[in-house]
């Protein structure tokens, strides 16, 4: 999902910045679920996409766009996102933005478990990474670069291996606990027979 300001998505002959918005996104190995103009006047789009290189490829995100398999099987996006420097569109505080939306918005989700990112907040429920950017990041020298690393294991299977380890060193301690208990029981009995 991407949300960005309407003074960011070209305007494409008058047709209106959620149609511009839609046509930038559509495109090969990418589907436009949908794009809508929110409450705080950013248009929004959601859209799912075959590979990270066909979202490369979108021409609204064609820019400075990288991405590479990693040898675990996971992948490594480096993307470069317009980020205007100043804010005509209102006053922000600070590097966070909280008196005003962010210029750029965009919330990425992978099937396999987020490694590393440069996004300032944690990784949501669902696996969802939010990337946002203010104009006074841009004016503070941010380059305006998302960057995740993935890894190939998705979370459900990362999960269910991390479930079965825990069951696994449960069983063995319950296994042990009974061995000793059983191990103390024979050597009492031992002792009592031979009195």
């Amino acid at each position: 999902m991407i949300r960005a300001a309407p003074r960011l998505v070209p305007d494409l002959g008058g047709a209106g910045a959620e149609a511009a918005m839609r046509e930038l996104l559509s495109g090969p190995g990418r589907t436009v679920e949908r794009t809508r103009e929110r409450r705080d006047s950013r248009i929004e789009g959601a859209l799912t996409f075959d590979s990270p290189s066909a979202l490369c490829g979108a021409p609204l995100l064609r820019r400075e766009c990288r991405f590479q398999r990693t040898a675990e099987g996971g992948f490594e996006l480096s993307m470069k996102i317009s980020v205007p420097t100043g804010s005509p569109g209102g006053p922000t505080t600070g590097p966070t933005g909280t008196d005003a939306p962010p210029a750029v918005e965009i919330r990425i989700q992978t099937e396999g478990r987020i490694l590393e990112h440069n996004s300032e907040g944690p990784i949501g429920r669902g696996n969802v990474l939010a990337w946002k950017r203010t104009p006074d990041l841009a004016d503070l020298g941010d380059d305006g670069t998302l960057r995740v690393v993935a890894d190939g294991t998705s979370v459900f299977a990362y999960t269910a291996r991390t479930v079965g380890r825990s069951a696994l060193i449960a069983l063995l301690i319950t296994a042990a606990g009974l061995w000793l208990v059983v191990a103390e029981g024979r050597r009492r009995l031992a002792r009592e027979k031979g009195r």
